[in-house]
């Protein structure tokens, strides 16, 4: 399977299983698969990581992995009210780096395409490359405090 598959799978799942949940905003490829071309081999190790942002996040929404059509999908729900802006997302080293517009698996609500244009197009300012350094940084200090 290549990877461009992978994410049809992956959208296919969005479009069968989330469309219907309540607060639904979209969803977004995250991970690996958003660094690779659409026309290589998906690694048969790994699997596909789907964002599902909800208006309001739910209790019951945790971290899960399934197999869809021979596809290893794992989902997680990020709070949107922690990725509603470019300025949040910008700082993230392990967020940004996805936040292309072709990883948007569903946008009925207009606000993930927005949000994704315009991280998309400061990622690479200077100001922003170092404020994904320094978070880097933190959160590499922080793992090798504990």
């Amino acid at each position: 399977m290549i990877v461009s598959q992978a994410k049809d799978v992956a959208r296919q799942w969005v479009t069968e299983e989330c469309k219907g949940l309540p607060d639904f905003l979209g969803a977004y490829l995250v991970g690996s698969i958003t660094h690779l071309p659409d026309d290589v081999e998906f690694p048969g190790s790994s699997d596909v990581d789907v964002a599902v942002v909800l208006a309001r996040p739910q209790a019951e929404n945790k971290p899960t992995k399934f197999l869809h059509h021979n596809v290893l999908i794992e989902v997680n729900y990020p709070p949107w009210d922690q990725i509603n802006s470019p300025r949040q997302v910008l700082g993230e080293y392990r967020r940004a780096g996805g936040f292309r517009p072709s990883n948007i698996l569903s946008d009925p609500s207009g606000d993930l395409t927005s949000l994704f244009s315009a991280v998309s197009r400061d990622f690479a300012k200077r100001g922003w490359v170092r404020k994904r350094c320094e978070d880097a940084m933190r959160n590499t200090l922080r793992f090798l405090q504990n």
